[in-house]
This record gives C-alpha cells, structure tokens and sequence, in this order.
C-alpha cells in the first residue's frame, strides 16, 4: 500500500486559480467555493509549516499562488480592503454585490506580511483608517449585548443598515494590528476576554457572539491567534482546539445560512498541528496519491 503524504495531498487541493476550496450549501447540493477567507488561512497555516519544515519548491509555489489570488481579492475602490470574492471571479458566487470586510482584510494583510509580499508599515497604513471607519463610536439598536464603544462592526461600508460585530472578526483585526506594529486596543481586548469567560458554547450564543461563523471552534482559533500575535494576553482563556473533521461547518451569513466548509482548511489545520510535535518528517512525493 502506498502511503500518503498529507502536504502532498493538501497542496493537490489547489485549484487553478491560486485559491483553495471550499464548499457552500446551496440546496440539497454542495457547490464549489473560492474565497479570500479560506485560501488566505490556509496560506498563513502553510507559512507556518514552511517555517517548520523549511524551503520545498512545491510548497513555495503553492503559497505564491495562493498569494496572488489574495491580492485578486483586493478591492478596487477602497484602498487596502479585501472582499470575501475576487471582482470578477469567474466561478461560483453567492453574491456578486458583497462589499469589502474587516475579516477578509484582516486574514490577507496577515498572509501578505508573513510571506514578506508587504511590509508591516505598509499594512499599519493600510488598515488602521479601513478599520477606524468601522469602530463603533455609539451602540446602535440591535446590537448584542456584549458589544461595546470601542470594538468594530464587519463590513467596511459604513452605510450598510445592518452591519453587527463579530468577535471572531474583532478577534482577527486585533491579531492584524499587532502583525502591523500597531498598539494594542486595551478596551476591546478586555471586552473579548470577558465575553469569552462567560460565554457558553451553544448554538443560540454562537449566533449572538459571532454571527458569521458556524462552530465554536472558530471563537477559540481566532482569539488563540490573536493571543499568539501577541494582541491579547495569554491568560489560559483560549487554546487552539483539536483539528476537526473535514465536514465540520466553518462560516456563515449572519442569520446562520448558508454554511461554508472546506476540508482544505481542515487539513492545514492538522498538518500545521502535527507539526508542533512532529511526528514524521513531511517532504512532497507525487500528489497522485491523494484521494
């Protein structure tokens, strides 16, 4: 029997655009998905297992690729902002008219200045304005109870009648800041910590805390990232959770549908969590192998 090799099988995942898959529920059918979201984690999880492992052609290749469909992702109108679509992507979308948000934003500064494509200045410049223009000066009707002055909405039109605030999105700008060299934002800090301590994982409260996204795995990644930027403290509140299945659901629309899944994103997880403690070294035989 021939063994598989999980990088190998990872990076065959690619698709021809640089980006890697997800699906989105559409029906009774699962359609074929690219996004700025997904390719732009598992770009950040690749660096990571590039940093482990060192330099293979295969794998510098396959970061490049999904670098340049990150930066297809930037949008043409509002400098420094990243939509959850490229502009004119060819494939499947949900909605063509999505306008640019903090969390694709975020995601792709930080796989642009890990792969040395952007500078940490040239992202502070960046993203500092994009993200102040969504701060939440007063609360608005609507709001979750958690939310406070001081943490940021999603959508970076500020126009936008409903435009609530994530903490996994808030989670994300943070760890964003701190890649760019920015100071941290004591208040929102202390406002995602105490809401973590006394949130309980249930599906009532995902939708309340963090109304686009579909598991409670996705609030402890995202803090624990921030967490490892350097934004927030570590103080034991949140550690990177046990790589799930490929099924498990990943995000969603703020009313909870469709969902979002990606296997790719799965995988990248646990190789680059294999890779802590390594058990085996991983080098890129022929993808053929993978199923």
């Amino acid at each position: 029997m021939i063994r598989r090799n999980p990088l190998a099988c990872l990076l065959a995942m690619q698709t021809a655009s640089g980006a890697f898959p997800s699906t989105v529920d559409g029906g009774a059918v699962r359609l074929a998905d690219e996004t700025c979201f997904v390719t732009s984690s598992v770009v950040l999880l690749l660096l990571d297992i590039s940093n482990s492992i060192g330099k293979l052609p295969d794998l510098d290749r396959a970061i490049a690729r999904g670098l340049a469909f990150i930066e297809r992702c930037a949008d043409p109108d509002l400098p420094g902002a990243f939509r959850f679509y490229p502009r004119r992507a060819q494939g499947f979308q949900v909605r063509h008219d999505l306008p640019p948000d903090a969390d694709d934003t975020a995601l792709a500064w930080m796989a642009l200045v890990g792969a040395g494509s952007r500078s940490a200045q040239q992202a502070a410049d960046a993203v500092e304005p994009l993200f102040d223009r969504i701060r939440i000066r007063a609360r608005s009707r609507g709001d979750a109870p958690w939310v406070r002055t001081g943490v940021y909405r999603t959508w970076l039109d500020g126009s936008l009648a409903v435009n609530p605030a994530d903490l996994c999105v808030n989670a994300n700008i943070l760890a964003c800041r701190a890649i760019a060299g920015l100071p941290r934002l004591p208040e929102v800090v202390e406002t995602l910590r105490s809401t973590r301590r006394a949130w309980t994982a249930t599906p009532g409260n995902l939708r309340v805390l963090a109304p686009y996204y579909a598991h409670p795995d996705e609030v402890e990644i995202a803090i624990a990232r921030a967490v490892r930027t350097g934004a927030m403290p570590q103080d034991g509140l949140s550690a990177t959770p046990e790589p799930a299945p490929d099924d498990q659901p990943l995000y969603c629309n703020s009313h909870g549908r469709p969902i979002w899944r990606s296997p790719a994103l799965h995988r990248a997880r646990h190789l680059q969590r294999a890779l802590i403690q390594p058990k085996e070294i991983v080098h890129a035989p022929d993808a053929a192998i993978c199923s």
